[in-house]
């Protein structure tokens, strides 16, 4: 939850060429719906990390809403990440993993925690330890077909290096939802009430998040995501791709662009997901 703070200056060229990555998405998904016939939908009941198919995405995490996402998977997830970011007046990154544990019956906990370093122009880099990430969810079962739904809380705890933007403490509590559309496209969803800490005084304000997961091929699916929260006013659209290997892990990529004064200019979000079962 630890973001590095900036003022907003004019956009460089990353933002024009966005909406023409998020349209290319949208027109490949066309052509291969027309192209393939939508096979029966599978089991929502529960999230295997196994190796899936086009219409089965249980096993597809989001980017931004690793966390707050109403997925599950029965066993561990383990997925190392690299993130690099674009300032106004300084570049970042992040190196580290995110971890998803399946402890009882509808009930996951997970973790985020790594290297975080800033490099600010005309002045020294500095690295050092991020905050600890740490969420659980619980899952209602409502009995919906093809929908998923979980409230939970995430925190960022701060035992991190003031110097790299951690050292806060930060909270959300959250609702999430996962809805499996037509064409085997699952909708998602999340919203809360976000506590952050700002210096030496807390904001409070509401969360927001939603996205979409579209199968392109048998192993590709295309992730977008729009996630903001008025705590901060950051916010952040974002698109990538999931590549499946077997027997059920996942390489991973992700450009994401801030569109207020908040959110970094630009990032690469990598990642490769392992299963653990």
């Amino acid at each position: 939850m630890t973001r590095m703070s900036r003022t907003r200056q004019t956009p460089g060229w990353s933002r024009s060429y966005f909406p023409l990555l998020v349209l290319s998405l949208v027109l490949a998904f066309a052509s291969r719906t027309e192209a393939q016939e939508t096979a029966p939908a599978a089991d929502r009941s529960t999230t295997a990390s196994a190796y899936t198919t086009t219409n089965d995405l249980r096993d597809v995490r989001p980017f931004q809403a690793w966390m707050v996402d109403a997925t599950w998977s029965e066993g561990i997830d383990v997925e190392p990440v690299a993130e690099f970011t674009n300032l106004d007046n300084a570049s970042g990154y992040f190196i580290g993993a995110q971890g998803a544990f399946w402890v009882l019956e509808g009930f996951e906990v997970g973790g985020r925690l790594g290297l975080s370093g800033v490099d600010p122009d005309g002045m020294n880099s500095r690295s050092g330890i991020s905050d600890l990430d740490v969420y659980g969810r619980y899952r209602l079962d409502l009995g919906a077909a093809g929908t998923d739904i979980a409230i939970g809380v995430l925190a960022s705890l701060p035992i991190g290096d003031a110097e790299v933007g951690a050292s806060n403490f930060d909270f959300l509590a959250f609702g999430a939802l996962r809805y499996e559309a037509n064409e085997g496209i699952t909708i998602l969803g999340h919203a809360g009430i976000d506590s952050r800490e700002v210096g030496n005084d807390r904001s409070m304000g509401i969360a927001l998040g939603g996205g979409a997961i579209l199968p392109m091929t048998e192993e590709l699916a295309a992730i977008v995501e729009l996630d903001l929260t008025t705590a901060v006013d950051f916010a952040v659209v974002s698109a990538g791709v999931d590549y499946e290997l077997p027997p059920g892990g996942h390489l991973r990529a992700a450009i994401a662009l801030g569109i207020d004064d908040v959110a970094p200019d630009a990032e690469l979000r990598l990642g490769f997901s392992i299963p653990v079962y």
